[in-house]
């Protein structure tokens, strides 16, 4: 809200002095000005060794017409702050708070000091100003016709982008997103690796992040460097088999991941070193966060 809108007023200036000679002199401010707060006067407070200073928030607020007048409401926020101090300090309370508070066609400006009497005193005058009308608050009645109106505009917007946007797939896997992921309905394939190892367990991790397969070796998974040599030597010109005997070598092996319409969605990498020492080790595939994990394909 900007400009000089009817109905609406600024607080401006500040109230500095030294703080009284209290033990809990600026609990007691803090907490005026937190009351404040609730009365829609806005301070910030601030102390510098023995002194404060209370500077007023230059937001625009909006004026209660049927509460009371906003300078009663500033004028006994004041006084309140003045009774913490003891009579004697009151004088040492200096001020340049005021308000300014925007009526139609007029601005009403208020200064707000502290008098000889240790009281507030106010001092008030009214200036021509050229304001502007605050927008007018909606019935009932106009509220469900824009809203029904925007939702028809919604909808023409939709049917429209269907022609271009497959919102069968987005919702599918906002839905999928939202359901627990189910391992019985993963298909996981490692036959690649042939006897060398084998996937007894598919778990979810916490916090369903990933998926968590147990590894454990087999009977022809190699431990030494002579059962490499022979593996080797076995597989022959067979690629495929050499290349996984070489990511055993290695120590890790692919990862392949794809959603229920056979679609490669990414892949990672997991090590295996662990099974040499180990009959059987975990491994976690991330699971993603916009698309069902369907099938992981284990490779090298």
């Amino acid at each position: 809200m900007t400009g000089k809108v009817e109905g609406t007023a600024i607080l401006d200036g500040l109230i500095e002095g030294s703080l009284p000679n209290l033990p809990d002199a600026e609990k007691q401010l803090k907490k005026w000005v937190a009351s404040t707060a609730l009365a829609n006067l806005h301070f910030d407070l601030e102390f510098d060794g023995g002194s404060f200073s209370i500077l007023a928030d230059t937001k625009q607020v909006v004026v209660d017409d049927a509460g009371r007048p906003l300078v009663d409401k500033i004028t006994d926020a004041f006084e309140k702050l003045l009774d913490i101090f003891p009579s004697k300090d009151r004088g040492h309370v200096f001020s340049t708070l005021r308000s300014m508070e925007y009526r139609k066609g007029e601005e009403v400006q208020v200064l707000y000091v502290v008098g000889p009497d240790g009281l507030v005193q106010t001092r008030e005058r009214v200036v021509d100003a050229q304001t502007t009308s605050p927008l007018q608050r909606l019935s009932l009645k106009e509220k469900v016709r824009l809203g029904v109106m925007g939702l028809v505009v919604a909808l023409l917007i939709f049917l429209a982008s269907t022609a271009f946007v497959d919102y069968r797939e987005i919702f599918g896997n906002i839905r999928d997103s939202l359901m627990p992921f189910d391992t019985n309905k993963l298909k996981v394939d490692a036959k690649v690796f042939g006897n060398y190892f084998t996937i007894e367990k598919k778990s979810v991790a916490s916090g369903h992040k990933a998926v968590i397969f147990t590894i454990k070796r087999g009977k022809e998974f190699p431990l030494a460097d002579s059962d490499y040599r022979r593996l080797l030597e076995k597989a022959g010109q067979s690629l495929s088999s050499r290349l996984a005997i070489e990511a055993i070598a290695r120590g890790y092996v692919r990862c392949e991941c794809f959603n229920d319409k056979n679609e490669f969605i990414g892949f990672t990498y997991h090590r295996i070193v662990g099974l040499r020492n180990k009959e059987a080790i975990e491994i976690a595939v991330p699971l993603p966060a916009d698309r069902r994990l369907s099938r992981v394909v284990i490779a090298y």
